[in-house]
């Protein structure tokens, strides 16, 4: 079984950034080039020594897929208290007063010192999740979009409150209607009064609903975590983030540094990115036969079970295609097209490495989904067994730990 590892910067997630005097002496680790490495269980010798591999990309996609996948499964382990709850566009965390609710009921003791503990672990955690988004956001590597939701990407990366005129109404509304909130439940609250946080009772009006009412329900109820992450993201303060980033519109910030909100299969053909006859040494006219099988091959037999899949309706089968991208590419999510127009899976028909009915293997680090050249004997049937199989098998081998 493989498990991801990152060496020497597992322990930056969560250690503290100054030195005795120097200031974010550790903060430039942070953003720098990490060394994520990964063993593979099923190849150890008799003296319990593992296959291993260099970072080339692959690892890394891989490390920040399961981290924002698992995102919503976070949790203080000894208390056994989540973090992070599930809306349909993503992860937010938990309201502070709830943290520290079923942190205090974990741990009831008059004495508060495991309580404390635990609180200061989930600042921990919250911080280390800001720092591999600064991480990815410095480094070119694309940001899940269930992993910030539009309405806290406004806040966490540029500093943009429902509060604020370059907010547009209409935008929030849209956001926090897509993660579940109609427009209607903020708008019953209008001539009614309502008590804040801060001891203070307003009547909410048509313009206190942006300025006072959803900053106090989706901000300020989740000011501590908020802040944690905004301190991973900055690292402490150190980086203008939202300074520099509010001056690009919401919309481009997406487009650069995050997933589209989910795939869809005209996506993933779009990128496929045949490469017929690599390593080819024979006579022109047989190359010239093998490229014609090939792109048949590839138009009719592998292009049609991914959209065969793709069209289905079933949750298992549609699933297949988040495994057939993180399969070839780490990810399981695409960055934007429009943005990202180079990023591209390679189906390389390869004659040198691939024998004739052998299963499709993929190089993550570069990509690549790479085919036997001499194709497949028994067709269509002999070929879509072997890669289901072999996509299935990648996706319940990799795991983190």
């Amino acid at each position: 079984k493989k498990h991801v590892k990152y060496k020497k910067n597992a322990s930056l997630l969560f250690h503290r950034l100054n030195k005795g005097d120097n200031v974010n002496f550790y903060g430039r680790s942070i953003v720098n080039t990490w060394n994520i490495s990964f063993k593979n269980y099923a190849n150890n010798d008799e003296e319990g020594k593992y296959d291993k591999t260099i970072d080339e990309g692959g690892p890394m996609r891989e490390f920040l897929s399961h981290c924002w996948k698992r995102m919503g499964g976070l949790k203080v382990k000894e208390a056994d208290v989540k973090l992070f709850t599930s809306q349909p566009d993503g992860f937010v965390p938990v309201e502070d007063d709830v943290l520290r609710h079923n942190l205090k009921r974990a741990f009831p003791d008059e004495d508060e010192t495991e309580y404390l503990k635990s609180l200061e672990r989930a600042k921990a955690y919250y911080r280390a999740i800001g720092r591999i988004m600064l991480y990815s956001l410095a480094n070119g590597y694309t940001i899940s979009a269930m992993a910030m939701p539009p309405f806290y990407q406004n806040w966490l990366l540029r500093g943009c409150s429902p509060a604020d005129d370059d907010y547009h109404k209409d935008d929030v509304l849209k956001h926090l209607s897509d993660s579940g909130t109609t427009k209607k439940a903020f708008f019953d609250f209008v001539d009614t009064k309502y008590d804040f946080a801060d001891g203070s009772t307003e009547v909410i009006t048509k313009e206190s609903v942006f300025t006072r009412l959803i900053p106090e329900q989706y901000l300020h109820s989740r000011k501590q975590a908020l802040q944690d992450i905004k301190a991973g993201l900055t690292l402490d303060g150190d980086y203008s983030l939202c300074e520099f980033l509010r001056s690009f519109p919401l919309e481009t910030i997406q487009k650069v540094a995050f997933s589209t909100s989910r795939i869809a299969l005209k996506d993933i053909i779009a990128i496929l990115k045949p490469v017929y006859c690599h390593d080819w040494d024979g006579d022109e006219k047989e190359g010239m036969e093998h490229q014609r099988k090939q792109q048949t091959f590839f138009e009719d037999v592998l292009c049609g079970i991914l959209t065969e899949r793709g069209s289905s309706s079933k949750k298992k089968i549609s699933k297949f295609l988040l495994l057939f991208v993180k399969f070839c590419t780490g990810f399981d999510y695409l960055p934007d097209p429009d943005e990202h127009p180079d990023f591209k899976i390679k189906v390389e028909f390869n004659f040198a490495e691939s024998q004739e009915g052998a299963y499709p293997v993929a190089h993550t680090c570069v990509n690549t989904f790479k085919l036997p050249g001499l194709l497949y004997a028994k067709g269509r049937k002999e070929f879509e067994k072997k890669f289901v199989e072999a996509v299935k098998v990648y996706g319940s081998m990799f795991s983190t730990g």
